[in-house]
């Protein structure tokens, strides 16, 4: 329990004491309309969940929190996994920003014209903006351990996958070579399963570069984005806007899962099950009234509760959410007139 004084109130950062189970939720960055889709895999589809973005490509989910690469506006914005727009410009000052990546509380992204890796916080201080340089325009990135695997495309248009460490060391500039044009990769435990437009197949590898099979899922349409849940493979499709449902073995489960995209490239999937935890954020006096921002789920009932002493047992509750659209909101404490008080939020089942 983490506690933080504001002239007199404390804030208590909580987690729900009851967890909601969130459906599984993929996200995909439509290029084409400068938008951000949530597809939900047992409930409603919100194809335009963020919108008015400039080229979004490159989309990381940590927590609670969505994160989208603008190439057209060089920034990295910070949204909440329903959409509420935290910080559109999180980070800003890159150059054509394609795959992101976030370990903890690093997020590395990729710079595709300059060549460049950068590393910055979760919250967007800049922890090193060349953390790795000279690469051939980098476009894919993701993380295994302090590991980190990053797609470039050469002059040819053929695509190969480098091996560094999260502080920049080298491990091997080409660890996997002669990818068939470039698309999306992530990683599965010990396989790397890969997008490859040229011939419109995923592959899988090993993370030591070996070949399991070059051409394990085929017959797709220029695919791009691709996420691995369990053992269920996401694809977008570039080529005819649909997302496909594979198993990690191969199976198509449904080729055409969800249709209607427009040129989708990033895609980023919430595990199934997933647990929705309520947060307290950016807590403040605002025009003489105390106010916080309660971020949870699209259609989640959040309550905020209040007590005057943290070791008190009788929680009061304040306000209860009533399943907001998107999953946050902002609360005003009406009456916080006692020398202290301690807030937490739980989810209702």
């Amino acid at each position: 329990m983490k506690t933080k004084r504001i002239h007199g109130i404390a804030l208590v950062l909580t987690l729900s004491l009851t967890t909601a189970l969130e459906a599984q939720n993929i996200y995909v960055a439509n290029a084409g309309n400068g938008t951000v889709g949530q597809y939900v895999l047992k409930g409603a589809t919100n194809a335009s969940m963020i919108s008015g973005l400039d080229s979004p490509i490159g989309l990381a989910v940590s927590g609670n929190y969505l994160f989208v690469a603008n190439e057209g506006s060089g920034t990295i914005g910070e949204y909440t996994s329903a959409g509420w727009p935290l910080n559109p410009s999180l980070i800003s000052g890159l150059v054509e920003p394609h795959g992101i990546a976030i370990s903890g509380n690093d997020l590395f992204v990729a710079n595709y014209s300059s060549g460049v890796i950068g590393e910055y916080t979760t919250s967007g201080a800049a922890v090193n903006t060349s953390l790795i340089t000279g690469l051939t325009h980098p476009y894919g990135l993701a993380i295994s351990g302090t590991n980190l695997f990053i797609g470039c495309v050469t002059a040819s248009g053929n695509a190969y996958i480098a091996e560094y460490t999260t502080s920049g060391a080298v491990n091997n500039t080409n660890l996997i070579s002669g990818l068939e044009v470039r698309g999306g990769f992530t990683i599965s435990g010990n396989n790397l399963f890969a997008a490859m437009q040229g011939n419109s197949t995923i592959g899988e590898f090993g993370l030591d570069g070996t070949i399991e099979n070059s051409s394990l899922i085929s017959g797709l349409d220029y695919p791009y984005g691709i996420g691995v849940s369990g053992n269920h493979v996401f694809v977008a499709n570039y080529g005819n806007g649909t997302i496909g449902e594979y198993t990690t073995s191969g199976t198509t489960v449904n080729a055409t899962l969800d249709s209607g995209l427009n040129d989708p490239e990033g895609l980023a999937v919430t595990a199934a099950g997933a647990s929705s935890n309520p947060v307290l954020s950016a807590p403040g006096f605002f025009n003489g009234q105390f106010q916080m921002t309660v971020i949870g789920s699209s259609g989640q009932t959040d309550t905020v509760q209040m007590v005057t002493n943290v070791l008190a047992t009788n929680w009061v509750s304040l306000v209860v959410s009533n399943n907001p659209p998107l999953g946050a909101f902002i609360f005003t404490d009406p009456n916080p007139t006692n020398p202290q008080r301690f807030y937490r939020v739980k989810a209702v089942p």
